[in-house]
């Protein structure tokens, strides 16, 4: 693996650590003299139209030997506004599936049938689940994919979008396209030579995608770029990492990390085109990860209108509205 690659990865896997709040080490160091306890990891899959946001649960014990997963509670899950959580798909097959991709990240497909995501314990590989047949179908492996990443549907649910890349090749990594049966791989126009492209989200209409890239040298002053599929050309959008394409194609979220300290991401909106850019969470003081209990982390997803965000912050889940105010305690208790 280049040295430039490398530094990216390991600055994706920080970043994570930080849009959670906490690693599993450090949670680990920090509970080495205290008896078994359980922590619940939520990871935020999708705001659906009825209100409810899908989580991905995986709980792990901590022990006297150190960390244990289990499945006796693993799966997707449903959450509404009154906190009433609702088991929505669970078993071993999902618990697999959760366990294998990174911090329970998965995309879900347009008809809520079926899940993507990157196995972190295979040399590399995407997968297919399931979710009616309950089946695991394995789409692409391929050493050179990134484990640490969210393959991306296309919003007719017919194609995939993900990083891959090799140091021995002229670009470290760039964004392909796939068909959902793994046929067909569709490399898109790469960044420059010594960047990654990570993170794709497509537009509604299905003709741009917005992505993540970085620089190994400087792997903080990431930038988010836009991809024509239909010309080939790419453009630079606003500097930002883990975009995400609202479903009605008017805004781009996107994060910025504090360079100089550990703290929570700020969240940001722009148009399409660049314009409007503003600040919509502000970065915070990082959170002390607790001793038992949930813990949430994840991508900013959209609700299906549009018109509001959901934040994972380390303890709850909060929501803002495009059109400003502050952010609100997602589930709202009477």
């Amino acid at each position: 693996m280049s040295t430039s690659r490398a530094a990216w990865r390991r600055a994706a896997a920080v970043g994570l650590a930080l849009l959670a709040g906490t690693s599993v080490l450090e949670q680990a160091n920090g509970r080495e003299s205290q008896a078994e306890s359980r922590v619940s990891g939520r990871s935020l899959v999708e705001w659906r139209s009825d209100g409810r946001l899908v989580f991905a649960r995986k709980d792990r014990l901590f022990t006297a030997h150190g960390w244990e997963g289990t499945c006796d509670s693993a799966g997707l899950y449903l959450l509404d506004r009154t906190g009433r959580t609702e088991p929505w798909h669970t078993g071993d097959t999902v618990c697999r599936a959760i366990g294998a991709s990174v911090g329970g990240m998965m995309s879900l497909s347009p008809d809520q049938t079926s899940l993507l995501y990157a196995d972190q314990w295979t040399n590399g590989s995407i997968h297919r689940l399931d979710l009616v047949q309950n089946h695991d179908t394995l789409l692409l492996e391929d050493s050179c994919l990134l484990v640490d990443q969210v393959p991306s549907w296309s919003p007719e649910g017919t194609r995939v979008a993900f990083a891959k890349g090799c140091p021995d090749t002229a670009h470290s990594t760039q964004i392909h396209l796939m068909n959902v049966n793994g046929c067909c791989l569709q490399p898109l126009r790469a960044p420059a030579v010594g960047e990654v492209d990570r993170d794709p989200t497509w537009a509604p209409n299905g003709r741009r995608i917005a992505v993540g890239r970085g620089s190994g040298n400087v792997p903080w002053r990431s930038e988010i770029d836009i991809l024509d599929l239909v010309t080939g050309l790419r453009r630079r959008l606003t500097s930002g990492a883990m975009p995400a394409w609202s479903p009605t194609g008017e805004w781009i979220a996107f994060v910025r990390w504090d360079s100089t300290s550990m703290k929570m991401p700020s969240v940001w909106l722009a148009r399409p085109d660049g314009t409007q850019e503003r600040q919509v969470v502000a970065t915070e003081p990082r959170e002390q990860p607790p001793n038992a209990g949930e813990v949430w982390w994840g991508p900013v997803v959209w609700s299906a209108d549009g018109s509001a965000l959901a934040i994972a912050r380390l303890s709850s889940v909060w929501t803002v509205g495009t059109n400003g105010g502050s952010p609100r305690a997602f589930v709202r208790r009477r």
